[in-house]
């Protein structure tokens, strides 16, 4: 709204249509507004606290957490207190923008998802705790998981955020590591400088899956790697005649590649001419059709599948619906012969 000084004389018509204009123009984005607020929860922290802290108004607060209405100044300094990461940051503000537009420009805003800066950045997705550390556990054989769960023994979930890390746990924590690794190695992870290290990690998938729980595999094995982003790992081992079922995934880039054996492609009914054969060209289809590969030249193969999802960076395991499947007739089948007997 516009408020001029009080005068007899009406304000210039030019005011009076912008006044008009802005009120028709107000938009607001209550998704981002949800979000933001879920964000101070989390964080345990409330409007006023906030509007103190960052020397912010109340009502601009207010407004942020009502509306999604406020400056991305604003924004950005709270959450990059919060200790969000840049891409996390970017891609809320750029939803939030594309509530606030209308027409080609919302299409252009919505959904977008960031990738990563550099590789730095990507390096700083899959490591739980500050790379300088990782990197020095690495370098000294230190498993990531099993320094997770040392931390997770001392009480401590999220090791990340040592600013929110209560101190007597944090020293706990400390004195279970040099009991475990040793002195030299507790100086080198929790040095006040540790940037000594290559940039090498020692990863472990967080979840790995039976592939024979989610679709039909005859002659063959598979496993499937979760916990990197955008990404699944799987790796198969064929005997002769081996195949993997008719099936389809709710998303993903499929990336399939020969290590030994050829192999057959059918997709959507169509049964390829060009095979599958070890260390020359690769398959990328659409792993949202109905798809089917089997071995049919050799007496074993090796398959290599890379999934990639443009759209979700955290990808999990869905439901086994297999296995459940499973369960479900086996159970039919007992009370059947309990029934019967």
């Amino acid at each position: 709204m516009l408020f001029f000084r009080y005068s007899k004389k009406k304000p210039p018509l030019f005011f009076c249509h912008l006044e008009v204009h802005l009120m028709q123009t107000h938009k607001t984005a209550p998704d981002f507004a949800k979000k933001f607020r879920t964000i101070l929860e989390k964080n345990r922290k409330t409007q006023r606290q906030i509007a103190v802290e960052f020397d912010i108004s109340t009502s601009a607060i207010n407004r942020l957490c009502k509306e999604g209405i406020g400056t991305e100044n604003h924004i950005c300094a709270i959450l990059t207190k919060f200790n969000l990461k840049r891409r996390r940051i970017i891609e809320l503000l750029t939803d939030r923008r594309a509530e606030l537009c209308d027409g080609p420009a919302r299409e252009i805003w919505k959904n977008f998802r960031y990738a990563f800066l550099d590789e730095d950045e990507y390096l700083k997705e899959l490591s739980p705790f500050p790379l300088d550390r990782a990197y020095a556990s690495t370098h000294l054989g230190i498993h990531i998981r099993d320094v997770l769960s040392l931390a997770e023994q001392c009480g401590i979930d999220n090791i990340s955020e040592s600013d929110e890390i209560d101190l007597q746990k944090f020293m706990g924590f400390i004195n279970a590591f040099e009991d475990k690794y040793g002195t030299d190695a507790r100086k080198a992870v929790f040095a006040s400088k540790c940037s000594a290290f290559p940039p090498v990690l020692l990863m472990d998938f967080s979840k790995a899956v039976d592939v024979a729980d989610y679709i039909k595999i005859d002659g063959c094995v598979g496993q499937a790697l979760f916990g990197l982003p955008h990404m699944v790992l799987c790796n198969y081992a064929f005997e002769k005649g081996g195949s993997i079922g008719p099936h389809r995934n709710s998303g993903g880039i499929e990336f399939l590649w020969s290590l030994s054996g050829t192999f057959e492609l059918t997709y959507s009914n169509i049964t390829y001419a060009v095979k599958l054969n070890p260390g020359s060209s690769l398959y990328v289809l659409d792993a949202r059709k109905r798809h089917a590969i089997k071995l049919i030249g050799g007496d074993s193969g090796r398959l290599l599948m890379v999934r990639f999802y443009p759209q979700h960076r955290d990808v999990k395991p869905g439901k086994a619906m297999r296995r459940v499947r499973k369960r479900h007739e086996q159970s039919a089948t007992e009370f059947a012969n309990d029934i019967i007997s």
